[in-house]
């Protein structure tokens, strides 16, 4: 917010909100199915390989639940193997995903620092007209006073000393 003029804080407030929102949904969907898609493939290959049938290894691939569940339904032999596997597939999606998110904000990061300007920039002098605030003052008279960016500035509306009006 500090890259925004004061007078343009609302709409920057409601730009950064609306990125914040935005960004927070695609991350979950974005990790999520990372992690989801390295869980699912790792998973169906380790029971797959312990000799569990295909359809228990398919449905073992839609939670890291369901993993131990079809893990507890096998013989006593594999049970144990198979849900070590199912919680390392899960531990492998999850770190998948957190290397994802990682590079994510990393890059964010580096945009950030090389397009996001520190400060706003003051208007050129004379380009736009001073912000007025209006006050009341003890009796319920309207009263206003010049906000200028500049204190040395002339007022809006003045002309400098000594030239005719053109």
């Amino acid at each position: 917010m500090g890259a925004v003029l004061p007078g343009k804080a609302g709409a920057g407030s409601a730009v950064n909100d609306t990125t914040r929102e935005l960004g927070g949904t695609l991350g979950v969907a974005v990790v999520g199915s990372v992690m989801a898609s390295v869980y699912g493939t790792h998973v169906l290959r380790s029971l797959t390989s312990l000799g569990a049938p295909p359809a228990a290894a398919a449905a073992a691939q839609k939670s890291v639940v369901a993993g131990l569940t079809v893990a507890a339904h096998l013989p006593p032999a594999l049970q144990g193997v198979a849900a070590q596997a199912a919680r390392q597939a899960f531990v492998d999606g999850l770190s998948a995903g957190s290397l994802v998110a990682a590079a994510g904000t990393a890059v964010a990061a580096a945009a950030a620092l090389a397009f996001l300007p520190a400060r706003a920039k003051a208007p050129p002098l004379g380009g736009t007209r001073a912000p007025v605030r209006t006050r009341t003052d003890g009796q319920g008279r309207v009263a206003s006073e010049e906000l200028r960016l500049d204190p040395a500035a002339p007022p809006a509306g003045s002309m400098p000393r000594g030239r005719a009006a053109e």
